[in-house]
């Protein structure tokens, strides 16, 4: 019946997310990604995310220099929500192994036939005013960018608590948007559409063609930009 097929498919699901190759594949594919969008300081230089660190989760190595790192990527891989194509949807999209027609870039094959959807259209770039729009809007009305930079910056060196835990959010929020900035400009997943001043819709348009595959179709809500802007000539040439 085809409730029998569905509790098939969950018994499946939830044998393949058991799994210790899917474990190592999914710990991978999050250290790659946390590479781009960790902290680099002299600090953090002990659990940098290096080829070797890659070469040790891929061996299953246990020691102390691998737990403590692979701390740090299920810690980024929440704050930055790590989601992999080919690890989620192993059944569509086939890694080595003998698959045919396998994509140097990927190092998968295949795809889905279809994809739909209606990607966000947002500025990757932090808007200052935005952000302090409900913060403190005295910093968003300021009279120019000039103007509200140099508010921006008393803040640190306030007495007042609550100003310096702005301060501090803010400087959070610059890092992560960097780190966003950092992966989709230099991963090189993104070559068509991560370049200048990235929007959302632009990235979502590129990896619903890098997940359709080559007979399906995609069918996606964006704006005239993607056949306009400067930022976009490269994916609409493609």
């Amino acid at each position: 019946s085809l409730e029998d097929l569905h509790i098939h498919q969950q018994r499946q699901a939830q044998e393949l997310a058991a799994s210790a190759e899917l474990r190592t594949q999914k710990l991978l594919a999050d250290a790659w990604c946390a590479a781009f969008v960790q902290p680099k300081t002299t600090e953090t230089r002990s659990t940098a995310i290096t080829q070797s660190v890659l070469e040790r989760f891929a061996d299953a190595a246990n020691t102390l220099d691998s737990a403590a790192a692979e701390e740090l990527v299920s810690g980024l891989a929440r704050q930055y929500r790590f989601f992999h194509w080919h690890v989620e949807f192993p059944h569509i999209f086939r890694v080595g192994n003998g698959a045919r027609n396998i994509d140097q870039a990927t190092g998968w094959a295949g795809g889905f036939s279809c994809v739909i959807g209606n990607p966000p259209w947002e500025r990757v770039k932090l808007q200052e005013q935005e952000f302090f729009a409900s913060r403190q809007p005295s910093i968003a009305n300021a009279a120019n960018a000039a103007a509200r930079k140099k508010m921006i910056a008393t803040l640190a060196d306030s007495d007042n608590a609550t100003d310096k835990a702005l301060s501090e959010e803010f400087q959070a929020e610059l890092r992560k948007a960097a780190g966003w900035s950092h992966l989709l400009r230099s991963s090189g997943q993104y070559p068509l559409t991560g370049r200048g001043d990235i929007n959302t819709y632009a990235v979502f348009a590129e990896n619903d063609r890098l997940i359709t595959r080559t007979s399906g179709r995609t069918g996606i809500i964006v704006p005239t930009g993607i056949a306009t802007d400067a930022t976009t000539q490269h994916f609409f040439a493609a």
